[in-house]
């Protein structure tokens, strides 16, 4: 997923000013290298100067995941949604990275209602399907785990994970 990400940034340099092109560039170098800390400086420059696009975003929300600052992580994901078009391919992404700071902030309703909708856009992904049956065996919900299980197990019958979750 990095990878495509990490592509997706290179075809979006082209529509930079080549001043910002440098930053990009560097932000997907410090990214890539796990240096988030330098990688939110250019970030914050970039929001400063409000040249920020979903992609800034994203590197925010991952940064910020990647540090367990999950309240930022939200805000960041959340600003990257709200500048992109739902059949943007960043932005399952997005709400998965959102998802995930949610779920780590122990706001598993607010986790649940973005896997949900990531479940609607992509009802055969088997990932998608374990965390909302995870989210929801946490939250309680243990029925709404088991009928996702079920539904993940009529896909793909063979998986263990999904069969390891049935059986737990």
């Amino acid at each position: 997923m990095k990878k495509l990400i990490f592509n997706l940034l290179f075809l979006m340099v082209t529509f930079f000013s080549s001043g910002q092109v440098n930053q990009i560039e560097e932000l997907k170098r410090l990214i890539g290298q796990n240096q988030c800390e330098k990688g939110l400086e250019i970030i914050s420059d970039l929001i400063a100067k409000k040249k920020a696009t979903n992609l800034v975003y994203f590197y925010k929300a991952s940064c910020e995941q990647e540090k367990k600052l999950f309240e930022s992580s939200i805000v960041s994901a959340t600003s990257g949604l709200e500048i992109t078009n739902k059949s943007d391919s960043l932005y399952p992404s997005l709400l998965l990275l959102r998802f995930l700071s949610y779920a780590n902030a122990g706001k598993l309703d607010l986790g649940i209602v973005d896997n949900e909708t990531l479940v609607k856009a992509f009802p055969k992904e088997i990932g998608y399907l374990l965390n909302l049956s995870f989210l929801y065996g946490e939250n309680n919900q243990f029925s709404d785990c088991l009928r996702i299980l079920q539904k993940a197990l009529t896909i793909d019958s063979l998986n263990v994970s999904i069969i390891n979750n049935l059986a737990y």
